[in-house]
């Protein structure tokens, strides 16, 4: 007989709820399921995305009725990871507080109230590279709000701990900016360094983007996405904000702001907002907002540049046998 694992709350006999076997206290493990810690005294630790909102159980009930079986399920394996994960989190904090685990395991610790919001806030950092000026793109001087990737050799560290590689742009495709993520040697093809090139979606980002780039204050254009299950659409709206000069561990940068608005509808309430900072000269990312006004949250963390270096890639030259 199969057990069907639905969600927390609604856990039938024999299947193992969320973090069985994890050292986590009771205040952690409300706060993972979306309730309130009884007693707000423990210690919570930031995890990568907000743990999901009260009363999910009884949504996904509602969801299945309109969607069938294979909507609820799928719903319930969603929320029931994202505790999973939220749980490992609280585990990996407690271990690291114990001595267990060495200090770069867990993300920094916040207390009560204040845990959710801290999800989006880029967690500080000690900055021990100096960066450097990003030299002015020819190409961007006789047309500054052109888009172009970043150019080959641009290394950017952020406040969230990840280090992003720049590699140029595709030879064969100029919106498809390469990246490169910490130590992997895999390049990411992402469109205007923000959407994945090779996602299910990418017809949809790409007739968003041609839209709304080049760079033109006020701008602002809608359309609609297909939704990552690949069942339903999300509404995406792109924004030009106008400019703004940051001050950034990394330096000053004058900078062009986008944002995008994600809502989810027929049954989806999903409501965010996300802001790039592109530095003018050279379209670097320099930081990333999030906002999130209903939902569980994104799967990203908010960051801002800690330092940007520049060396430029040689191409290398291998002699004929």
């Amino acid at each position: 007989m199969i057990s069907l694992c639905l969600p927390v709350g609604l856990l039938p006999a024999g299947c193992a709820a969320p973090g069985a076997g994890l050292n986590v206290t009771e205040d952690q493990r409300a706060y993972c399921r979306g309730e309130t810690p009884p007693s707000g005294g423990s210690t919570i630790y930031v995890v990568q995305r907000q743990p999901p909102a009260a009363g999910n159980a009884g949504t996904i009930v509602a969801a299945g009725i309109a969607a069938g079986l294979v909507g609820v399920l799928a719903v319930a394996a969603i929320q029931r990871a994202r505790v999973q994960e939220c749980l490992e989190e609280q585990h990996a904090g407690n271990e690291r507080a114990a001595g267990r685990l060495p200090a770069s395991v867990a993300g920094r610790p916040v207390t009560g109230a204040e845990s959710v919001v801290a999800t989006q806030t880029p967690p500080a950092a000690a900055d021990s590279v100096v960066s450097q000026p990003l030299r002015p793109r020819a190409a961007n001087r006789a047309s500054p709000g052109q888009f172009v990737c970043p150019e080959a050799g641009i290394t950017v560290r952020t406040s969230s701990g990840r280090t992003l590689h720049f590699d140029g742009a595709d030879p064969a495709d100029a919106l498809v900016c390469l990246v490169r993520r910490g130590d992997d040697p895999a390049q990411l093809r992402l469109l205007a360094t923000i959407y994945a090139a090779g996602a299910m979606q990418a017809s949809d980002y790409r007739a968003l983007l041609a839209r709304f780039l080049p760079y033109e204050p006020g701008k602002r254009v809608e359309g609609t996405v297909l939704s990552p299950s690949g069942f339903g659409q999300w509404r995406f709206t792109l924004a030009w904000l106008g400019e703004a000069e940051l001050d950034l561990p990394a330096g000053r940068f004058a900078t062009f702001v986008a944002e995008e608005r994600q809502q989810g509808f027929a049954g989806n309430s999903f409501d965010g907002r996300r802001r790039w900072y592109f530095d003018r000269e050279s379209w670097v990312p320099v930081k990333v907002e999030l906002e999130v006004t209903a939902g569980t949250g994104w799967s990203e963390r908010p960051w801002e540049a800690r330092s940007i270096t520049e060396t430029p890639r040689q191409t290398a030259l291998h002699a004929a046998p």
